[in-house]
């Protein structure tokens, strides 16, 4: 069954605009699929609306299995608050030494300073 994205588009409000943070702390937040979402434009708006409404929002996309997930990959690529990541094998990924790391990739890290530039340090 193909992944729907693009359902939390009705929520876009809190995802994209400022309440989705309340406390100011920036939030990850994981999309596990095991299939190609159907919706490619609905989820595409939706990414581009979070970015551009400067959401403290981070996005990984967790693809499961053995599909390319090109859609998931290219949203990545072009999105600063999205990142990727495959696992062929949940067992293995989830049981692997580098399981944290590849959920809490570079680019993360990366986004996190960029929306603290400027603060005071007590972070």
């Amino acid at each position: 069954m193909p992944t729907v994205f693009g359902r939390a588009e009705n929520q876009t409000e809190l995802i994209g605009g400022r309440e989705e943070t309340r406390s100011g702390i920036p939030a990850i937040n994981y999309f596990l699929t095991d299939g190609v979402n159907s919706d490619h434009d609905a989820a595409w708006r939706l990414l581009s609306e979070a970015e551009h409404a400067e959401s403290q929002i981070y996005y990984v996309m967790v693809g499961i299995g053995g599909e390319d997930f090109r859609f998931l990959r290219d949203a990545a690529k072009e999105f600063p608050n999205v990142g990727f990541v495959s696992a062929k094998d949940l067992g293995k990924f989830v049981g692997g030494d580098d399981a944290y790391e590849k959920l809490l990739p570079a680019e993360l890290c990366a986004w996190l300073k960029h929306e603290h530039e400027g603060e005071d340090g007590h972070h």
